[in-house]
């Protein structure tokens, strides 16, 4: 049997710094040699129990430091180092991090966008297969509508063909007189020149005027200055605001070498464009540029009029039937104020005129009452102008102002209310 004193020595074992293996053992021992003895009592009974107790708590506190001396003899592995650079890691403000979630919200949105869209044809394109393979209107449709029609986007679709085959054209035109002026186009030295000499060599045998031969050497020199609209300027400026059709009569005063007459010959409807040129030299080349044009053939032109004559706009070759024009053309760049007055009462004189066009102002100070009183004739046309800005040969940009005759305004305006189509604006007072 285990005394007092043996249990204590028991305990003081187990607690010290050996095992709990220790002390089980030594209960163990002690137990067998009390066996052996045989001098078991009444009191064994209860040692027994104490034993039993004593033996549970030495493996409870065995397993408990079990784990503790296995981590205690656990060797740590050798690290491994990767031969790799290292690489700096910078770390987000907060607001960087706000825009890379802001950022990842918007790309997810967009991914849901794209799904949708995808979605949305895809039923759109399921709703529309009740349709024959040919597009044709299938039976039950054909009773909601008898004529089969194609069916067209709600977006308008803008057709850029009108623009592509007018921009072609004005370059096929272009092309064409750069051609036709072939001597001209490579050196046009004879057509700038204004000296004293070629004014007077070039117009000498010409019929003048006394509105021209009242003029001064240097006057009528700076009258018989050069100058060219470009081809694209007169093609998308000039030719709109004129609106010519086939039975209008298209004049160019002081045309010279006849390239705007052959342009509007081309790209509108007009069947009469004439030009009267004082420079003899100026007439030739524009005679030989048209003769070149014949030879060509071109379809459109096979019943229409392009005359270039020589002589003075006051007194002009019977020939031309200057009386007739309906449009007429002046670059009056070089135009004095007498000589400009001469020319608006010729102008005045044309009884189907309807409209005017000018480089130059006709009045440059134009009003209404003081010119009416004064009786001028800027007062036959529609005030303000409408002014364009268009090329020229000899600045770098000018204008040209578009003149409508009053009377012509008048008489169109009587017949479109004759037609009930004419409708006036009338001002709100607000």
């Amino acid at each position: 049997m285990l005394g007092a004193h043996d249990v204590t020595s028991i305990q003081a074992e187990a607690s010290g710094q050996d095992t709990a293996a220790a002390g089980i053992e030594a209960v163990e021992f002690k137990q067998e040699k009390m066996e052996d003895s045989g001098n078991a009592s009444s009191t064994a009974t209860s040692s027994d129990g104490e034993t039993t107790t004593l033996l549970q708590q030495a493996h409870r506190l065995q397993r408990k430091m079990k784990p503790d001396q296995e981590e205690t003899l656990v060797i740590p592995p050798e690290l491994r180092r990767s031969s790799r650079k290292r690489r700096t890691v910078e770390v987000l403000s907060p607001s960087q991090v706000t825009s890379s979630t802001a950022a990842a919200a918007r790309a997810e949105a967009a991914v849901k966008e794209k799904r949708r869209k995808l979605a949305a044809k895809r039923k759109k394109n399921a709703t529309g297969n009740d349709k024959t393979p040919k597009g044709v209107l299938s039976p039950v449709q054909d009773e909601k509508k008898k004529t089969p029609t194609k069916k067209r986007s709600s977006k308008a679709r803008r057709s850029l063909e009108p623009t592509y085959s007018y921009e072609c054209e004005t370059q096929f035109v272009s092309n064409l007189i750069t051609e036709l002026y072939e001597e001209q186009e490579q050196d046009d030295r004879g057509m700038y020149s204004i000296t004293k000499e070629t004014v007077v060599s070039e117009t000498s045998s010409c019929n003048r005027s006394q509105e021209v031969t009242d003029l001064s050497m240097e006057d009528f020199r700076r009258l018989m200055t050069y100058g060219e609209v470009t081809v694209e300027s007169f093609a998308t400026r000039v030719l709109p605001m004129l609106n010519l059709d086939a039975d209008d009569v298209f004049f160019d005063l002081g045309c010279g070498t006849g390239k705007i007459l052959v342009q509007t010959a081309l790209q509108t409807p007009c069947k009469r464009a004439i030009g009267i040129e004082l420079m003899q030299n100026r007439v030739q080349e524009g005679h030989k540029a048209l003769n070149r044009l014949k030879e060509r053939e071109i379809s459109i032109l096979h019943d229409k009029q392009i005359e270039i004559f020589r002589g003075d706009i006051f007194v002009p070759p019977e020939e031309a039937r200057l009386m007739d024009a309906t449009v007429v053309f002046i670059n009056n760049v070089m135009f004095g104020p007498q000589l400009m007055l001469k020319v608006l009462q010729l102008l005045s004189e044309m009884p189907k005129l309807r409209c005017v066009i000018t480089l130059r102002k006709i009045c440059e100070r134009h009003g209404n009452e003081k010119c009416s009183r004064a009786g001028n004739y800027c007062v036959s046309y529609v005030q303000p102008p409408i002014e364009e800005e268009i090329d020229v040969s000899w600045a770098d940009k000018t204008s040209v102002y578009f003149y409508e005759c009053l009377d012509y305004k008048i008489k169109e305006m009587t017949r479109a209310l004759a037609k009930r189509d004419y409708q006036p604006t009338v001002a709100t007072a607000e």
